[in-house]
C-alpha cells in the first residue's frame, strides 16, 4: 500500500523505489533495539513499525523532492547537486526524526502502569529512526546518484541521436519537411492508396471477363473420301455450326452491361470510404495540434505560477503543500501535452500510411470542419446503397441469364459432296437442341432469385443502419 501511494504521488516507478528503501532501512534499526532491549515483537511494537515506516517515508520524500527542485537550476553536475541537496535537507529530516524520538523517549523509559505495551512500541519508533535518518542521510543518496547517472548516460547517448539525425535531414534536402492541405491529401489517398488501385484493376479485369463470356462452339469442318454413295470414290465435305438461342446474347449482354456497372460503383465506393477516412484522420490531426497548442500555453502558465510559488515558499510565504501542488499541476500538464503529442504522431502515421507519402510532413490546414453526410433519402446520393442496388440488378439479370437455359440451341450445317463422279453438290441442314433434362437449370434459377433476395435484404439492412446513424448525428447537433 505504501508503494503504490508512493507512486501516485512521483508517478515513477523508480523514484518510488527509492523513496521505499527508506521502510527496509528503519525495520533494521527497530528490530536491533528490541533485539538490544530482549523485547518481544508483540502488537505494540507492530504498531511501531507502522508509525516508524511513515516518518521514515517522509525523510525519503522530503529529500528526493528537493534533489528534484534543484534539477531546475543547478548549474553542476549530479554529484555536487546530491552533495548541496543533502547539506540543506540535513537539518529538516534531523528535525523530524528527532522530534518524534524524544516524542516517545518517556514510553521507552517508562515503567508504570501500562509500560509493558508502550516500551515495544516506542522502542520500535526510536530505533528505527536512528537508522532509517543515517541510512537515508547516507544510503540514499548514494543509490540516487547510481540511479540517476544511468539515466543521464540514456539521455545524452539519445540526445547525440538526435542531433544527429537532425542534422542528417538538415543537409539532406530531399527528406525535407512538407505541409500538406486537406484536399490534396485526398486527392493523393485516391491516386496512390492500394485498396483504390485495386478496384481499378477489377474494373479492367471485368472489361476482359465480359468479352470472353460470348462464347460459341467451335465450327465442326469433316471431310470424306472413297466409297460413299457409289462404288467409285467419291468425297463429301460438312461444315457445321451450332448457335444459343437468340434471346441468350442479350440477356448476356445485359448481365455483363451490370458487371461494368457494378465494378463502377464499387470503385466510387472505395474512394469515398478512403476519402472519409482520410478527412476525419486529418480533422483528428487538426484537433489534437489545437490541442497541443494550448496546452503549451497553459503549461508556460504554469511554469511561471510554479516560480511564484516557489519563491513564496523560500520566503515563507506559503506552505510545501501548495508549492507541490503547483509543481504535481506543471508536470500533470506536462505529461499530458506528451500524451497528446504521441496521439498526433499516431494520427500522422495513418496519414501518411493512407497516402502512401513517406516525405515528412505536417498539415497545413488549422480549422476544423463538420464532415458532410450524404443524403440518405434517395439511394442514388448514398455510394454504399447505389452499390447495393447494382448487386440487385446483376442479379436480376442473372436470373434472366439463367432462365435461358430452357431456351434450345440452333444449329446450322452445310454440305458439299461429289457423288458417282459428279461434283458440286451442295446441301443446307438447320436443326436445334431441346434440353430434355432441366433440374441443373432449374436449380440455377432458384440459386440465383435467392441472391436476389440477399442482395435486398442486405441493402434494406443498410439504408437502415445509415437512416439510424443520421437521425443520431442530428440529434447531437
Amino acid at each position: 500500500m505504501i508503494f503504490i501511494l508512493l507512486y501516485f504521488t512521483f508517478n515513477s516507478v523508480k523514484e518510488a523505489l527509492l523513496v521505499y528503501a527508506a521502510i527496509p532501512l528503519a525495520a533494521t534499526g527497530g528490530i536491533v533495539f528490541l533485539w538490544i532491549r530482549d523485547l518481544p515483537f508483540s502488537i505494540s511494537a507492530g504498531v511501531g513499525f507502522i508509525a516508524l515506516f511513515g516518518i521514515a517515508v517522509l525523510n525519503g520524500i522530503v529529500l528526493i523532492e528537493h534533489y528534484k527542485e534543484m534539477k531546475h537550476h543547478h548549474q553542476g553536475g549530479l554529484k555536487s547537486l546530491i552533495i548541496q541537496g543533502t547539506k540543506q535537507r540535513i537539518r529538516p529530516v534531523l528535525l523530524t526524526a528527532s522530534a518524534a524520538a524524544l516524542g516517545f523517549l518517556p514510553m521507552a523509559i517508562s515503567s508504570s502502569a501500562g509500560a509493558e505495551v508502550q516500551r515495544p512500541l516506542a522502542t520500535v519508533v526510536i530505533g528505527g529512526l536512528i537508522s532509517a535518518t543515517l541510512l537515508t542521510l547516507l544510503v540514499l543518496p548514494v543509490i540516487y546518484h547510481l540511479t540517476m547517472s544511468k539515466n543521464e548516460m540514456k539521455k545524452k547517448k539519445a540526445r547525440h541521436g538526435m542531433i544527429l539525425t537532425l542534422a542528417i535531414l538538415t543537409m539532406s534536402p530531399g527528406l525535407k519537411a512538407q505541409t500538406i492541405d486537406e484536399n490534396t491529401a485526398v486527392d493523393l489517398a485516391i491516386k496512390n492508396n492500394p485498396s483504390v488501385q485495386i478496384q481499378v484493376l477489377k474494373s479492367e479485369q471485368v472489361n476482359y471477363i465480359n468479352k470472353a463470356s460470348f462464347q460459341h462452339d467451335k465450327l465442326g469442318v469433316t471431310f470424306g473420301y472413297g466409297q460413299i454413295n457409289a462404288p467409285v470414290n467419291d468425297y463429301q465435305i460438312n461444315v457445321n455450326q451450332q448457335f444459343y438461342f437468340p434471346t441468350v446474347y442479350g440477356a448476356q449482354k445485359n448481365v455483363n452491361n451490370n458487371r461494368t456497372t457494378l465494378a463502377e460503383s464499387e470503385l466510387t465506393l472505395s474512394e469515398k470510404l478512403i476519402e472519409t477516412e482520410v478527412r476525419s484522420t486529418y480533422q483528428h490531426l487538426i484537433y489534437l495540434k489545437t490541442q497541443i497548442q494550448t496546452l503549451e500555453e497553459l503549461s508556460a502558465e504554469f511554469s511561471r505560477f510554479e516560480e511564484v510559488a516557489k519563491i513564496r515558499y523560500e520566503a515563507g510565504d506559503a506552505t510545501l503543500l501548495e508549492y507541490s501542488a503547483a509543481v504535481s499541476r506543471k508536470a500533470e500538464i506536462d505529461r499530458r501535452i506528451i500524451y497528446e503529442k504521441g496521439n498526433f504522431q499516431i494520427y500522422l502515421n495513418s496519414l501518411i500510411t493512407l497516402i502512401r507519402q513517406n516525405d515528412f510532413m505536417d498539415i497545413a490546414d488549422s480549422e476544423l470542419k463538420i464532415l458532410n453526410l450524404p443524403d440518405t433519402n434517395s439511394i442514388q446520393s448514398n455510394p454504399l446503397l447505389n452499390y447495393y442496388q447494382q448487386l440487385i440488378s446483376l442479379s436480376e439479370s442473372e436470373i434472366r441469364l439463367a432462365k435461358s437455359g430452357y431456351l434450345p440451341d440452333l444449329a446450322f450445317g452445310y454440305t458439299n459432296q461429289q457423288i458417282e463422279g459428279v461434283k458440286g453438290l451442295n446441301a443446307y441442314s438447320v436443326g436445334i437442341r431441346i434440353p430434355l433434362f432441366v433440374n441443373e437449370k432449374s436449380a440455377a434459377v432458384n440459386a440465383a432469385v435467392l441472391q436476389e433476395e440477399i442482395y435486398t435484404q442486405e441493402s434494406l439492412l443498410a439504408e437502415q443502419q445509415i437512416r439510424n446513424e443520421k437521425k443520431i448525428y442530428e440529434k447531437s447537433n
